[in-house]
């Protein structure tokens, strides 16, 4: 997204939305993000405005979906927050789904977490073109030999 890659609709779920406040001194993320990047101590402000969302939001030009788990103990549910604050600021399209106990990756909840995904997609699916002008649908049963 912060690419504009072209797409018509985005879901995330159990997803950091600023990367600074969990990789600081003491945070969550420190050791993590000091074994993905080993130059994080001289990249961090570098890093953590690329991978964080409330840095780019302005470039949300796709529908979101952002589910969060309400006890995700690893991205706080106060990151999907924030984002989806910062979007309806920006007055961006956005859905915000907290699962109320769910965790990190809402694997408890995954049939209903893929399925509002997929719903998701579907929405935001170009509709099919009509036949061309003159021609008529015919399906592959009806068709003669």
């Amino acid at each position: 997204m912060r690419e504009r890659y072209p797409m018509r609709a985005a879901a995330v779920y159990g997803a950091f939305s600023n990367l600074a406040e969990l990789a600081r001194p003491g945070g969550r993320f420190e050791k993590a993000a000091h074994a993905i990047w080993p130059d994080y101590d001289e990249r961090n402000e570098e890093i953590a405005r690329r991978r964080s969302a409330l840095q780019w939001a302005e470039r949300f030009e796709t529908p979101v979906l952002i589910m969060h788990g309400g006890a995700d103990g690893d991205v706080p549910p106060g990151q999907a927050l924030a984002l989806a604050a910062r979007l309806d600021q920006l007055g961006k399209k956005y859905e915000l789904l907290i699962r109320a106990g769910g965790r990190h990756t809402l694997s408890d909840w995954r049939t209903e977490r893929d399925a509002r995904a997929v719903e998701c997609f579907r929405r935001h699916m170009p509709s099919p073109a009509p036949p061309a002008a003159g021609l008529s649908a015919i399906s592959p049963r009806s068709a003669a030999p």
